[in-house]
């Protein structure tokens, strides 16, 4: 008779060395590497500039780098079956969209490695910034003078006229959107910031032609045409556009087996169907139509319940914009659930939504949960990005203005001091969070009676903005 402990033991041996020969069978494969060919050029930004290659750069995938590229730009070197290019060598040049964050797979096709020169990225960025500025504040310009003109006809007419009911409504439109283009105007430098800063960073000649009517029109800030083109581009019905383009995604899923291109078609239209939300929602942003930025937001979660970034968004657009607390929270915390389950509490982009969880509850006035979560925020970003990064930089500013609204003014001023601080070594000198602290501070200083530091800090914000 076998006792149980001897068929134990050989149940053992056989569990071992099955698991040992499953993972030599996979071993090679999930090891393998592929000779992956490739080009470095230089970014376009029309359809007439030249492609230009860079020679002499290496490009950096995970641990590894290419031999340096040749006088074409042409590259060499192993890669794993799917990978991502990290950046290149030297640092004169950074990656530009489309590579940068792009996931690829090997391929006999050579790999299309696009970057910008550092220097002409930040004078790009900075015309591109000036452009912009100016078309908003032209815009300003022109709905104030609309207002006018409005009032003015108002003002001719009698309450008995039949045009008279129509003109008021017409005139409290234009009254309240201007009044939101004032009171928003430090969130929509920021938009045109990240906007500047995407289209130094895009190579035209990668864009589609719609994609590339949307690029031109953003550099000429016409965000009302581009609502307009996106509006035909999705008929008019955003909701029903994104649902039958997830309904086809859904069809070609199901018989991928036998139709794999119809799957990768119906992959792109997805893919370029939250595109056009995404840039719809930019468009409606530069134009302050706040009702039709919240529609699109709920129509990007309600699609896309798994993607963080779109409920982080919508919390902070709700909160700071539409000042609707608990529709923000809910968002916020849907936003946080993600995040937990698929980075952990530690990782950046949890503290990015516990950033807008904090901003929530300072806005309901909740200031001692706000306190708490922000610091949770700094520490996270002390730990992980150091001092001297402007993400930590925010960090210690919202923990400024929390001491300051309690009355901790010594606190308070050190923190927002030292957020200041940090942005003048981080960000270039005429970026708008600077002039926001400079702002900041002169406020501070002046309830304080301190009104020469006041006046220094005001000054430095009118340098700094004109």
């Amino acid at each position: 008779m076998v006792s149980f402990s001897i068929i134990s033991r050989n149940m053992t041996c056989i569990k071992y060395t099955l698991l040992f020969l499953t993972i030599l069978c996979f071993w090679p494969m999930n090891g393998q590497t592929f000779q992956q060919r490739g080009v470095v050029r230089l970014i376009t930004h029309s359809a007439t500039a030249p492609v230009t290659p860079v020679a002499g750069v290496k490009v950096i995938v995970g641990n590894s780098q290419s031999q340096a590229t040749g006088q074409d730009g042409s590259f060499s070197m192993q890669v794993p079956g799917n990978f991502q290019v990290n950046g290149v060598t030297p640092s004169d040049y950074v990656l530009a969209l489309p590579t940068k964050g792009k996931s690829y797979a090997h391929s006999a096709n050579d790999l299309d490695v696009v970057v910008v020169d550092k220097k002409q990225q930040e004078q790009d960025y900075k015309t591109l910034y000036t452009q912009l500025r100016k078309k908003y504040r032209q815009q300003t310009d022109e709905l104030n003078e609309l207002r006018q003109q409005c009032r003015d006809q108002l003002e001719s007419l009698s309450e008995s006229d039949v045009q008279y009911a129509a003109t008021k409504v017409r005139l409290d439109s234009l009254q309240t959107l201007y009044v939101d283009y004032i009171n928003n105007e430090e969130q929509i430098q920021k938009q045109i910031q990240s906007i500047a800063e995407e289209l130094s960073i895009t190579d035209y000649q990668t864009l589609d032609s719609l994609q590339r009517r949307i690029y031109d029109l953003k550099r000429e800030g016409q965000w009302k045409s581009i609502s307009e083109l996106l509006s035909q581009v999705m008929q008019g019905n955003a909701s029903a556009y994104l649902h039958q383009k997830l309904a086809n995604k859904d069809r070609a899923t199901e018989i991928r087996k036998a139709a794999e291109e119809q799957e990768s078609a119906a992959d792109r239209d997805l893919a370029s169907a939250f595109q056009f939300m995404e840039e719809a929602i930019e468009a409606f942003k530069m134009q302050n139509l706040r009702d039709s930025v919240s529609h699109y937001y709920a129509i990007l979660t309600e699609a896309a319940p798994d993607n963080w970034e779109y409920f982080n968004k919508a919390a902070q657009y709700e909160e700071g914009y539409m000042a609707d607390y608990p529709k923000a929270l809910d968002y916020a915390e849907k936003a946080l659930d993600l995040t937990l389950s698929s980075f952990g509490d530690t990782h950046l982009n949890t503290t990015s939504v516990y950033n807008s969880i904090g901003g929530i509850f300072g806005s309901l006035g909740d200031y001692d949960t706000a306190f708490e979560i922000n610091q949770k925020v700094l520490d996270i970003r002390l730990s992980t990005l150091g001092e001297r990064d402007f993400s930590t930089s925010q960090a210690y500013s919202n923990l400024g203005v929390i001491y300051l609204i309690k009355g901790n003014f010594d606190k308070g001023l050190e923190y927002t001091e030292k957020a200041l601080a940090i942005k003048e070594e981080v960000l270039p000198e005429d970026a708008s969070e600077i002039a926001v602290s400079y702002g900041n501070l002169g406020s501070v200083y002046m309830s304080l009676e301190k009104y020469d530091k006041a006046l220094d800090y005001f000054k430095k914000r009118s340098r700094s903005l004109f």
